[in-house]
């Protein structure tokens, strides 16, 4: 049996809420032995090897934090981008500075246009919200430069603003755009699954395998940095299920990374479904096989239900949205409910990304019929994201056992701008309607 290492500190806070305190704690392993101090650790040191670490003697040793909700990949797109955003955003290599009116957010994309030296080079930026920064659509991305690939990524992620360049670049004519949901031409937006149409356009670019890895790199600082060391990937493969995953082996399984990453596959496609329920499970079931120390599959699966927070394309109940447009399905819900029942007939733990009342509605409704035809105990049903509910929908939620991850972020970036403009400030006061 290998030998113990002991590291003292001047401090070891531990998640034993009995625990009387400690100033150091015993490893072997890998694996926590015992935490106390040397005197109460004696047994353990008489009885084994060991040797005395004393590198962190004069800190606090605290647990890992755990975000359960990121992605990776995600982030590998984001990261390498121009950040144009409301708030500040500290990064382990720079920090954005905010900006928060429309004409600082065209002053900027001005001025990043001007320190680009290569008139063809596509600008990438990310961060528009458009409560701080008005409409910026492809009039308005063209009075900055028609010619060079603009393409303006929302803050929510779930939508994409194009220029003319950008259009022409990637061939998005309206041939080839056609009829497809989701997508406003006129002024270069492709939201929500009508997103995923410039998506396959923008891959062989946003997924080359140089620049993808590398945004996986500035990921493994930004998760280090912040304390992690755990991290939930909420839909693994939410690009390329094969690509993604050799970017992620060899960027992220070995010993230079310090945390591990709890994988959750995406179940199924945006949209409406186009496949076989059976032959999409078949495909999650076999990706436990590709477990490695860090990176890790289980029995959990990643469905949607409506839009983006923080594009307020979130269903609302009445009396919805202040001015009135609606929000979005980001499954067909009938396709949602074939794809739940799939998943939970198999046993799996489903999580749901869930943003509106009227989205937790029909969620809590598929759960309800899920429990009603095969009941289940502990089933690990989960509403991600959790922005707007009611009281009533809570004690659902309860009754039927279902889980919360809720993002109380939203809160603090959000509820000001949307009590003003999108849903009125009773509403705006209990996002993420947490304790």
């Amino acid at each position: 049996m290998s030998e113990l290492t002991v590291f003292t500190a001047r401090r070891v806070i531990t998640m034993n809420p009995g625990s009387a305190g400690a100033n150091a704690v015993a490893v072997r392993d890998g694996h926590v032995v015992e935490a106390g101090a040397l005197e109460t650790l004696k047994p353990w040191l008489d009885a084994y090897p060991h040797r005395i670490d004393d590198r962190f003697g004069n800190c606090v040793i605290l647990p890992g934090l755990i975000d359960p909700h990121l992605h990776p990949s995600m982030a590998a797109v984001l990261l390498p981008m121009h950040f144009v955003t409301a708030m500040e955003w500290r990064l382990p290599w720079a920090t954005s500075e905010p900006v928060r009116t429309p004409e600082g957010f065209m002053d900027r994309l001005r001025q990043l246009d001007a320190q680009m030296r290569v008139p063809e080079e596509p600008m990438f930026v990310w961060g528009y919200h458009h409560l701080w920064h008005g409409q910026i659509r492809r009039a308005e991305l063209n009075a900055v430069n028609p010619d060079r690939p603009i393409i303006c990524w929302h803050r929510s992620f779930h939508e994409i603003y194009l220029n003319d360049g950008a259009l022409n670049w990637l061939g998005l004519t309206p041939n080839v755009v056609g009829h497809a949901q989701q997508v406003d031409l006129a002024n270069g937006h492709f939201y929500e699954s009508g997103k995923a149409l410039a998506i396959q356009r923008l891959n062989p670019y946003l997924l080359e395998p140089k620049r993808f890895c590398e945004g996986l790199e500035r990921l493994r600082e930004v998760v280090h940095f912040g304390g992690h060391t755990t991290i939930g990937d909420m839909a693994t493969g939410v690009f390329d299920l094969e690509m993604e995953w050799q970017a992620l082996t060899e960027v992220l399984d070995h010993d230079s990374t310090p945390f591990r990453v709890e994988c959750i596959a995406r179940g199924a496609p945006l949209g409406a479904l186009s496949s076989d329920p059976a032959k999409l499970r078949a495909a999650v079931d076999a990706l436990p096989a590709r477990n490695t120390h860090r990176l890790r599959f289980t029995n959990r699966v990643k469905l949607f239900a409506d839009g983006a927070f923080f594009s307020q394309l979130a269903q609302m109940k009445p009396p919805g949205y202040i001015g009135g447009h609606h929000g979005e399905w980001m499954m067909a819900p009938e396709a949602l409910e074939a794809m739940a029942r799939e998943y939970w007939n198999a046993g799996y733990r489903v999580h749901v990304h869930t943003t509106g009342d009227l989205g937790l509605d029909l969620v809590l409704d598929i759960l309800e019929r899920l429990q009603f035809e095969r009941p289940r105990f502990n089933h690990g049903f989960t509403i991600e994201h959790f922005g707007f509910s009611t009281p009533e929908q809570v004690g659902r939620m309860a009754q039927l056992g279902a889980s919360v991850s809720g993002n109380v972020y939203y809160m603090y970036e959000l509820s000001h701008m949307y009590a003003k403009q999108g849903i009125g400030y009773e509403r705006a006061s209990h996002m993420a309607r947490i304790g």
